[in-house]
C-alpha cells in the first residue's frame, strides 16, 4: 500500500485504481457490498456496472468520469492488455485530457493509473513501477520459488 501511495504522490497521478471485472456467470456471484446470500436470486451486473472499483487513490474517490473510457480501452484492446505482461498498455485520450496506463493482473483484475492533462514526464519510472507492482500483486516471485521445488 505504501509503495502505491508513494508512486501516486511522486508521479502526480490523478488516480490509481484496481478494477474488478465481474463475471456474468451465476456460479460466481458478486455483490458490491460484499457477501451474497446464495438463496436469493442473483442478477449479475451488466455494462459499466460489471467493472467495479475495488481500490482507489486518492482514498474515497473512484475514477467515475473516466470509467467509460477505461472500460472501452479494456474491451477494445483486450489482446494488448495481457495477463502475462507487466508492461502497461498506454492510451492518451485528448478529448478526455487524460493518459491511461492499464495492466491486467489476472483474468478479472486490472491495475489502472490515470494522469491528467499535464504531459507524463516520468515514463521510465512508471514502467518500472508497473513491472514491480504487477509482479508483486500477481505473487510472481512466490510462484517462481515454488516451481523450483
Amino acid at each position: 500500500m505504501d509503495r502505491i501511495k508513494v508512486f501516486h504522490r511522486r508521479t502526480e497521478a490523478t488516480n490509481v485504481s484496481l478494477l474488478f471485472h465481474v463475471s456474468p456467470s451465476p456460479e460466481e456471484p458478486f455483490h458490491k457490498e460484499g457477501y451474497y446470500v446464495p438463496s436469493t436470486t442473483y442478477e449479475p451486473p451488466t455494462g459499466m456496472n460489471s467493472f467495479q472499483c475495488i481500490f482507489s487513490l486518492p482514498t474515497n474517490t473512484t475514477p467515475a468520469e473516466h470509467k467509460p473510457n477505461i472500460v472501452s480501452i479494456i474491451l477494445d484492446k483486450e489482446e494488448d492488455i495481457a495477463v502475462t505482461n507487466s508492461t502497461p498498455f498506454k492510451f492518451h485520450d485528448s478529448r478526455a485530457h487524460a493518459t491511461y496506463y492499464i495492466a491486467r493482473l489476472d483474468p478479472s483484475v486490472y491495475f489502472v493509473v490515470i494522469y491528467g492533462d499535464k504531459p507524463v514526464s516520468k515514463e521510465s519510472s512508471i514502467l518500472e513501477f508497473f513491472n514491480s507492482i504487477c509482479n508483486l500483486l500477481r505473487s510472481t516471485n512466490l510462484y517462481d520459488k515454488l516451481n523450483r521445488f
